[in-house]
């Protein structure tokens, strides 16, 4: 199975959805926020928050594992922000180092993850 999308559209990776409690941390600052992972992907995630960090940090996510019971944290630099709502927000990550997605992935999303 070809996980790449049509060439018109933006994202190249299958997402999977999923639901994890997140803390975001801009890197050199004090910057903090709190927020869930809505999806997944081996280039990146997006994350709803309340108080998003800016396009273009430099931030650390930490998320919980699928039973809750690990934090799994990763790199990432933020893409957009799109406003959904009264202070809510949609934040689209990618990934530093998109090689080193995989323990992350396999935490939050709690299997294993392979190329199809």
């Amino acid at each position: 199975m070809d996980k790449q999308t049509s060439s018109d559209e933006r994202r190249a990776q299958t997402r999977e959805r999923t639901e994890n409690c997140a803390a975001i941390e801009v890197r050199g600052g004090s910057d903090q926020a709190i927020g869930v992972v809505f999806d997944v992907s081996s280039g990146g995630l997006g994350l709803r928050t309340g108080q998003p960090p800016k396009v273009g940090a430099h931030v650390t996510v930490r998320a919980t594992s699928a039973d809750h019971g690990e934090i799994h944290s990763i790199g990432a630099i933020v893409c957009h922000v799109r406003r959904i709502g009264v202070n809510n927000y949609v934040v689209g990550l990618r990934y530093d180092d998109p090689l080193s997605s995989d323990p992350f992935l396999e935490g939050v999303l709690g299997k294993s993850v392979q190329d199809d």
